[in-house]
């Protein structure tokens, strides 16, 4: 599990130490073409929250650095599995009442078997993205599911955190992610269905998502979204 693997593995991980050390560049050697070279500094374009996750590891110097992708895809995997195993259920209750093991487990294998599993098939940091985007994605549906279904405040920490997470991983994954529950959520407070402290955490991770991603953007890039 913690071979270290080639290139382009260790990039959340030199980003990791970046912040470790309070800046946003990285040495230019780790990212090599992947680079973005501006005003002498070298930027990584991926976003910020795997990398934020990998900071407690950056403690300890290059100990971990490339051996944390091949396990952290493993978890988005499993975690992708069990949302949609959440999701299918939480469909089910509304529409048809409880789901048999059986329609669980035939819509958990095709999701799994779906590009999900290409994405599962190569380490690298391209594919630990985009499997952690599709997971965090998936649980923001099924936090935005509980929260029109039955509103509580777990569901709203579940619904605005996955949303964060989802565009922190993968602008273009997490954007309609945070539509999408933005939406769900100002809509069971006009059907007076959840509170306002309630939809005011899941639009709150709506909000902050993209504050944070284009803070960051900014800082790096000078521009907003480019």
């Amino acid at each position: 599990l913690f071979v270290r693997e080639a290139f382009s593995n260790d990039f959340y991980d030199e980003q990791a130490r970046a912040f470790l050390r309070l800046r946003l560049h990285v040495r230019p050697e780790v990212p090599g073409p992947e680079g973005f070279l501006i005003d002498g500094r070298t930027y990584l374009y991926y976003g910020s929250f795997l990398a934020f996750v990998r900071v407690p590891f950056a403690v300890f110097g290059d100990v971990f650095a490339g051996r944390l992708a091949r396990l952290s895809m493993i978890v988005a995997f499993a975690a992708y599995a069990t949302g949609c195993t959440h999701l299918v259920r939480h469909v089910a209750a509304r529409w048809r009442g409880a789901a048999s093991p059986w329609r669980v487990a035939g819509f958990v294998a095709a999701a799994v078997c779906s590009p999900v599993l290409f994405l599962a098939g190569w380490v690298s940091v391209y594919h630990e993205t985009e499997l952690w985007a599709a997971a965090f994605a998936i649980w923001a549906v099924v936090g935005a599911l509980r929260l029109a279904q039955a509103p509580d405040t777990r569901a709203a920490v579940l619904a605005g955190g996955a949303t964060a997470a989802a565009l922190l991983t993968r602008a273009s994954v997490g954007i309609g992610i945070a539509a999408g529950v933005g939406a769900v959520a100002l809509l069971t407070v006009l059907r007076r269905r959840c509170t306002r402290r309630q939809a005011a955490i899941a639009v709150g991770g709506s909000i902050a998502g993209p504050a944070v991603h284009v803070a960051i953007n900014a800082a790096k890039f000078g521009s907003l979204l480019g």
